[in-house]
């Protein structure tokens, strides 16, 4: 049995889109469940969820079925997709396929292609494929033919997984310490659930187009607030110090190289939405090999009419 795993707040605008997309998905040879954890949306996302739900079930494919979780309170993404991770394990999944309630599949045959890799490699635990990127000024391709596959333990961290591309074996799970993710407050799990993942088995890539990542509206990895983009680079670094705390024979975090890189992604940020005062601030603490390699953006930082006219620049 494969499990759909879907989280969902406040996505009245493309859950059903997503639901639809696994819907029409072709017979890939194993039941399909969608589970979908519902955080107490104050919008219509739950009814939507409700409604496609009934109209499935009441069809009594048994190939194809929706189970909606609607959380009393709201959790917050970790927590949802912790709880709903583990309910899929407890019925049962053989599989599970990752897709967030505002992307969706473009590839009616995904799962069947998945299944068929698994089957003709069954070492392999992770099966990803090209993601493309979907702006409000249109889809850019994702131009990825070959990506690194096998064991990418030590080049993960630099690897582009789309977390709506992939399908992992649930036995994996039995590999995660959840309550570690909570204590150490990340900001999501999928990621750092991969970089545990590929400590133990190999991973295989499919160089097909088969889903869409949508950006350019607010999400957790995905914000036009400065602020929240600065916390999710600090959520990353703590990911990195937590593998490397946990697998030192594999990543070797240098305290110092980390602060460093912190500090510079903050200052580029900064720096992009004219905050001159806090990438300056960034700039002092970022280390001297950071600073030359953005120097002509720390000079232009100096100046109030040189950042505009960078900006300006960059946005024509």
């Amino acid at each position: 049995m494969i499990g759909v795993c879907i989280v969902t707040y406040n996505q009245e605008q493309y859950i059903a889109q997503a639901i639809e997309s696994v819907l029409s998905q072709v017979d890939c040879g194993h039941e399909v469940v969608i589970y979908i954890g519902e955080d107490n949306s104050t919008d219509k996302t739950g009814a939507i969820c409700d409604e496609i739900a009934k109209r499935v079930n009441e069809l009594g494919d048994e190939r194809m079925r929706v189970r909606t979780i609607h959380n009393p309170n709201n959790l917050g993404l970790v927590d949802n997709t912790m709880n709903l991770l583990d309910i899929m394990r407890k019925d049962g999944c053989d599989y599970i396929a990752m897709l967030d309630g505002d992307d969706y599949w473009c590839d009616d045959h995904k799962l069947q292609k998945q299944m068929a890799y698994f089957d003709a490699h069954p070492e392999y635990g992770l099966v990803h494929t090209c993601v493309d990127s979907l702006y409000p000024n249109g889809i850019h391709v994702d131009t990825r033919t070959a990506a690194q596959e096998g064991n990418v333990s030590g080049i993960i961290f630099n690897y582009c997984i789309g977390n709506c591309s992939v399908v992992f074996k649930t036995e994996l799970l039995d590999l995660i310490d959840f309550k570690e993710f909570q204590q150490q407050g990340f900001m999501s799990c999928d990621f750092i659930m991969y970089v545990i993942f590929s400590c133990y088995t190999q991973f295989g890539f499919i160089p097909d187009h088969t889903a869409v990542w949508r950006r350019g509206h607010d999400s957790v990895s995905n914000t036009n607030d400065m602020e929240k983009q600065i916390r999710y680079v600090q959520n990353d670094i703590a990911m990195w110090r937590y593998a490397a705390k946990r697998f030192p024979d594999r990543w070797h975090a240098n305290p110092v190289e980390v602060e460093n890189y912190m500090h510079w992604r903050a200052f580029v940020i900064a720096f992009k939405y004219g905050d001159r005062k806090r990438a300056l601030h960034e700039a002092k603490l970022m280390g001297e090999d950071y600073r030359h390699h953005d120097r002509l953006k720390l000079i232009a930082a100096h100046s109030a009419v040189l950042t505009k006219l960078w900006r300006i620049f960059k946005h024509r």
